[in-house]
């Protein structure tokens, strides 16, 4: 129909429009019809309804040229069903340009290319995107899966099976030299190698309990990103287990399952730049993510399992859940936060001395750190987990810079010989400084003797500017924390109570809260609460001092009072302290 007016009384000719504002449809308006409608500027709304016969053959007459025009679309590119590579690479690709391949795992589109594809189709040996056609000449042209505007490809593409039983690692490896962006699906894939992804790449799994990487042989490293010569750049890695079986049973078991090589990690990290290692497990191989000459990482929401028994030589595997090593360069600005860093074994019931106390126990046997730091310069911890180390939940051993550590809002629950760890390097000039440890809670759990410890060995300074606020210490065998080789250290809001535990202990880095050895320097412990019992601030207990000063060590103490019941052993809330700093 043509355009419909309408005038009144000689007026200017309105355009007839239904009352949406649209066209009148062919044959929508008869003759005799009444019409009722207002006028609307240059055009007259009608409100009744047109004759539907009309509307019904309008919208067929759409659909009529929509599917001619898919037809026309078809017939322009010839279409077909491959059921297998073998049939795609038979198609006669003069006649048929497009054809969808059925194979299991491998669905997809495939378009014929012209041009030459023999690089690609020597680096694809698993035929995910590219295949070459029997008749014509990979420099002639291949059949390429069409992806359209995305670029991640799938590890079934490559033939990956996912079963835990056949070998998926070729499948992988072919995926990450191919692509930037890898999906892996639901499954349980065996790898058989290390996998080595491309700079940049975004690896991801389904979740962590659906896309399991199962390993057990002794290769190296499970996925290793960047190198010394070519650095791991902006990546991502999530929604994996990456997992190497543990038989366990306590009292019972003796040997590792499958063991494999005491550097090997499960993620090792070289050179990477704004990337996020995140909702992962890692189980049982000696590191779980090894990370060098990296910054602005994120390990976010990670779980870790592994074990070592000090008392059990063929049961020592796991050394540290993270690792920030030294490299050529330090890490800087890297956050661990909300993860579950923890043991996850415990032996049968065993004997254990403490002065003069012994006692029985279940040890908890898992890795001998939690997270070591060889440098690092601006490390944020928080919102963890940490317990269960055969050691300590974090150790500082200095090789490089490490620099403005803080520590702050976790929850730990001691390791088997401490918590925190500052070790003595080797080098006098290197040592943490600018350090914060606030708002944590340590939970000694009658088992580990202390909380934060600062060694001094050979002269070398532990650490120097210190920041200890704000915490609270229970249940622990000595004193909490233990002062030796650093140099400005403020120690002040917390509460310190059941501490020296079990008893047994006749001298002062049992009983006290804080002990400073002769070696501490410029120590100012203000405004702490000392004593109580175990999970009870009324209840008896053994500690005896709230900070001791060493013969040799110097600050200032004050404004430090009893907690609870206070001090059991009635040794003061302040004890030998020299108040005058050398010159």
């Amino acid at each position: 129909m043509g355009i419909l007016t309408i005038s009144f009384s000689g007026g200017s000719a309105l355009t007839v429009k239904t009352n949406t504002g649209n066209d009148v449809a062919a044959g929508g308006l008869t003759s005799g019809m009444v019409v009722l409608g207002i006028v609307s500027g240059s055009t007259f709304r009608i409100l009744n309804d047109q004759v539907s016969s009309a509307i019904v053959a309008a919208a067929e007459a759409a659909q009529a040229a929509a599917e001619a025009a898919a037809a026309a679309a078809l017939a322009a590119v010839p279409n077909t069903f491959a059921l297998t590579r073998t049939a795609l690479k038979a198609l006669n690709t003069s006649t048929i340009t497009a054809a969808y391949l059925r194979e299991a795992g491998r669905e997809g589109q495939f378009l014929w290319r012209t041009g030459d594809y023999s690089a690609q189709i020597a680096a694809d040996t698993a035929e995910g995107i590219y295949i070459k056609a029997n008749a014509i000449a990979a420099t002639a042209g291949a059949w390429v899966r069409n992806t359209g505007i995305s670029i991640e490809v799938n590890v079934r593409w490559f033939g990956a099976v996912g079963d835990g039983v056949t070998a998926d690692t070729a499948a992988f490896q072919v995926a990450a030299n191919l692509s930037k962006k890898i999906r892996v699906p639901f499954g349980r894939y065996f790898l058989t190698a290390t996998i080595t992804l491309q700079a940049g790449t975004y690896f991801e799994g389904d979740g962590r309990e659906q896309t399991i990487l199962q390993r057990t042989g002794d290769y190296g490293d499970t996925l290793k990103i960047g190198s010394t010569s070519a650095g791991a750049g902006n990546f991502r890695i999530s929604g994996f287990w990456f997992y190497k079986p543990q038989n366990y049973v306590a009292g019972t078991t003796t040997t590792i399952t499958n063991p494999v090589g005491n550097t090997t990690a499960h993620v090792r990290v070289v050179g990477g730049q704004d990337c996020d290692i995140c909702d992962n497990y890692y189980w049982n191989v000696p590191y779980g993510i090894v990370v060098q000459d990296t910054s602005l990482l994120r390990i976010s929401r990670n779980n870790f399992l592994g074990i070592w028994d000090t008392q059990i030589a063929g049961l020592q595997e796991g050394r540290a859940h993270i690792y920030l090593a030294a490299g050529l360069a330090h890490n800087t600005l890297i956050t661990i936060d909300n993860n579950h860093v923890s043991g996850g074994y415990f032996s049968a019931l065993r004997s254990k001395t403490i002065g003069t106390v012994t006692y029985s126990i279940n040890e908890q046997i898992g890795p001998l750190l939690g997270l070591l730091v060889e440098t690092c310069e601006g490390l944020n911890v928080f919102a963890n987990y940490f317990g269960g180390q055969s050691q300590y939940c974090i150790a500082f051993s200095p090789i490089a810079v490490i620099a403005q550590p803080k520590i702050h809002h976790n929850f730990f629950d001691t390791g088997r010989d401490g918590t925190i760890k500052f070790l003595s390097g080797t080098n006098s000039a290197i040592y943490p400084t600018d350090v914060i440890i606030d708002a944590n809670g340590f939970n000694g759990q009658q088992a580990g003797p202390e909380a934060i410890s600062f060694n001094f060995t050979s002269s070398i300074k532990s650490a120097v500017d210190v920041i200890i606020a704000n915490n609270v210490f229970e249940n622990h065998l000595m004193a909490p924390v233990r002062i030796d080789g650093a140099i400005g250290v403020k120690i002040n809001g917390n509460i310190f109570t059941a501490y020296h535990n079990r008893g047994g202990g006749t001298t002062p880095d049992f009983t006290a809260g804080v002990f400073l050895a002769t070696t501490a320097n410029r120590v100012n412990v203000t405004g702490n609460d000392f004593g109580g019992g175990t999970n009870d601030p009324m209840g008896g207990n053994n500690c005896q001092y709230g900070v001791y000063y060493s013969a040799g060590s110097f600050g200032y103490a004050s404004g430090n009072f009893p907690y609870g019941v206070g001090l059991g052993m009635g040794g003061g809330a302040i004890a030998n302290v020299t108040q005058t700093y050398p010159t």
